[in-house]
């Protein structure tokens, strides 16, 4: 396939292999966010997407290394328990942070997790923590503790404006 790599429809790839200089792969990063679905995974060889750092790098003798990302499904705004309790965490690419904290978690503002396509993963003061996405709700589960079920307050979530 000969053309313009960023007008071409990525919506339905799983898979995105890059051998692009810097300037290249930066410029392509908001396209690849807004394009692929979480869980889709972004290969690179020698060269970064900038600030976001990848999931995985492997050095390559013959290159340098090889870089994976995974998409991360949107996970920040406005989260509503069924309490009524509202959190508001923001995200950075694959990092989750918890501004507000998260009582029901033991959560205090400022608790990080990472985001690997529709999940996410963590660790807090009571131990780890994991959670699902699952279209507007987010399930929020402690080993030995009962899942919460959040909503989404709002549709807007953003990647990369924290």
């Amino acid at each position: 396939m000969e053309g313009d790599l960023f007008a071409q429809d990525l919506r339905g790839a799983t898979v995105v292999t890059l051998y692009l200089f810097p300037d290249a792969n930066r410029a392509l990063r908001p396209k690849l966010l807004r394009e692929l679905q979480p869980g889709a995974r972004i290969v690179s060889n020698s060269f970064d997407l900038e600030d976001w750092r990848p999931d995985a790098h492997i050095d390559a003798a013959s290159s340098g290394a090889l870089l994976l990302w995974i998409v991360p499904a949107r996970m920040a705004g406005c989260w509503r328990l069924p309490s009524g309790v509202h959190f508001t965490p923001t995200q950075r690419y694959q990092s989750l942070t918890f501004d507000d904290g998260l009582d029901a978690l033991a959560l205090a503002p400022g608790w990080e997790a990472t985001v690997n396509g529709w999940a996410l993963t963590g660790v807090g003061p009571q131990g780890p923590f994991e959670g699902q996405l699952t279209g507007a709700q987010l399930t929020l589960q402690s080993p030995g503790q009962k899942a919460l079920i959040a909503t989404a307050c709002t549709a807007s979530r953003s990647l990369e404006d924290g």
